[in-house]
């Protein structure tokens, strides 16, 4: 956008940029997922830079992959924190590649399912027992 100077954002800008609301980039900085910068000369409007808004691109883009906001969490302090080594980084990718194969399964099974009522492969009176089945398993 044009009305940002030198990569500095204001807090209105920094969440239209990132295309969330200013009571998200709040909460994250609650939830300790964003830094709350510091106001210039202790006055004025708090100015955010490029690595705000693209931790906040990253904490949205991991949401709508599913991770949680915990998960999100996790992920940022592995990158933030000298604390955590190479071990945290793999038991950490396992622990959620985990989760990916068995969410996989999960929708593979459901598309099984709205497959065989789509090619009228289960009589009428199975295909909503089917469909409702598929759907609470997800």
């Amino acid at each position: 956008m044009n009305s940002v100077k030198n990569g500095k954002y204001t807090i209105g800008k920094l969440a239209l940029e990132a295309n969330v609301n200013v009571e998200t980039v709040r909460y994250y900085q609650r939830r300790k997922l964003l830094r709350v910068p510091p106001r210039p000369d202790g006055m004025g409007f708090r100015q955010y830079n490029t690595e705000d808004l693209t931790r906040i691109r990253f904490i949205q883009n991991a949401r709508d992959l599913g991770f949680s906001l915990n998960d999100v969490q996790e992920f940022l302090n592995l990158q933030d924190s000298d604390e955590y080594g190479d071990t945290d980084a793999r038991s950490l990718a396992n622990r959620k590649m985990e989760i990916v194969r068995q969410k996989i399964n999960t929708l593979e099974q459901i598309q099984d399912g709205l497959e065989q009522i789509a090619n009228g492969e289960i009589t009428n009176g199975h295909r909503a027992r089917v469909f409702q089945e598929a759907v609470l398993q997800a």
